[in-house]
């Protein structure tokens, strides 16, 4: 076997973290890609760093890795000091977006490569390499070139040799962007599951919040060289820990709002002039404040008398839902319904809305411009 995996999958919350990120800065001049991160990840564990374009999550792996010097802080992996030593000496394994093969050696030359350089005896290291190309499901191409492969098989070959010299942590920095959706997506399947059979450490680059949504233990959300907010997916998309992040995630699914009622446990938010919901309480929230309402695509149409309640502006297709384009004051609300009823909500067709409470969420505008408001 590749690894001993001593750890049940799941359990990487109970032991010690593998890696451990410490006020952690990085300056270009006089550019702060890093911004003192703070970041434990369990053994086991899969992360997600999660972020627009120059956010600072591959600025951080580069760091992770060695490639990048640190301008400050401290990064540790099972309690040893990382952070001068050089990324040859670290034991890590990188899987890159762009392959990255050696096009004139043989696939079976390709993943034994870094054992080949870390001295491992011939027997040993032709044993693991046939390991790691059954793992990947391409022990009947070891003879074959780069060339000869698909994009798909090539990501396996690469991926067999960052995991064939047994790393302490195995970083991605998004290896699956150059795939085409259907593979992409089969892929992100089998490397999950690969990761949770090894019990191998993983931190993973995305701007696909699909992506990591779909992958990840927890995600990290990075904004500007700083982490936003820390969670698993559910918690992460259920709860965001400010408008930011809840655009981020949510995208296309916000609405700019006033604080209509206040309860106990519930707020009533009214949207328009026809629409009002009930949401979860936020600390911090008075009667009349604008707010950020998001009902996680949790928001029901019902077709409606004529002349009464909202009016359906648009249909647009996606598939095996459809979305009705539905202006309320300042909103285009945005509601799908499963494509063989969309019959029933015709371009000027009426329609009143309802959500469950616990499926909407509410937090203060914090001066973004939600993507649900209408434009000028």
């Amino acid at each position: 076997m590749l690894f001993s995996n001593d750890i049940a999958p799941g359990d990487a919350e109970n032991v010690v973290p593998s890696l451990t990120i410490s006020d952690l800065r990085l300056s270009y001049g006089s550019f702060e890609a890093l911004k003192g991160i703070d970041l434990e990840i369990a053994r086991g564990e899969f992360v997600a760093l999660l972020g627009p374009s120059g956010c600072g999550k591959t600025s951080l792996l580069r760091c992770i890795a060695g490639f990048n010097q640190p301008t400050g802080g401290s990064i540790a992996l099972s309690g040893t000091d990382l952070t001068k030593v050089p990324t040859r000496n670290r034991n890590i394994g990188f899987l890159f977006q762009s392959y990255a093969l050696f096009p004139d050696m043989t696939i079976e030359k390709n993943v034994r490569f870094g054992l080949d350089c870390r001295g491992v005896a011939r027997s040993e290291a032709a044993k693991r390499v046939q390991d790691a190309l059954e793992l990947v499901g391409l022990s009947n191409l070891a003879t074959r070139y780069p060339r000869q492969l698909s994009g798909g098989q090539q990501q396996r070959v690469a991926l067999a040799r960052a995991i064939v010299i047994q790393p302490d942590i195995l970083l991605l920095d998004e290896p699956l962007s150059a795939l085409d959706k259907q593979l992409r997506q089969r892929m992100q399947t089998e490397l999950k599951e690969l990761q949770r059979s090894l019990g191998i450490t993983a931190v993973f680059v995305t701007h696909d919040q699909e992506e990591a949504l779909t992958m990840a233990d927890r995600i990290v959300v990075m904004r500007n060289g700083e982490i936003r907010q820390i969670a698993d997916p559910e918690a992460l998309f259920s709860a965001p820990s400010d408008a930011w992040v809840c655009e981020f995630v949510n995208a296309g699914n916000l609405y700019h709002g006033k604080v209509e009622t206040h309860g106990d446990d519930m707020v009533g938010v009214r949207l328009g002039d026809h629409s009002s919901f009930r949401a979860r309480r936020v600390e911090g929230l008075d009667p009349a404040d604008s707010v950020i309402f998001s009902p996680y695509h949790a928001v029901k149409a019902h077709p409606a008398p004529s002349g009464t309640g909202l009016k359906v502006a648009a249909v647009r297709y996606l598939g095996l839902a459809a979305e009705l384009q539905i202006p309320d004051g300042d909103n285009i609300l945005r509601v799908q319904v499963p494509v063989a009823q969309a019959h029933d909500f015709p371009v000027g067709s009426f329609v009143t809305l309802s959500a469950d409470p616990d499926d909407c969420g509410v937090l203060p505008l914090g001066g973004i411009a939600p993507t649900g408001m209408a434009t000028p």
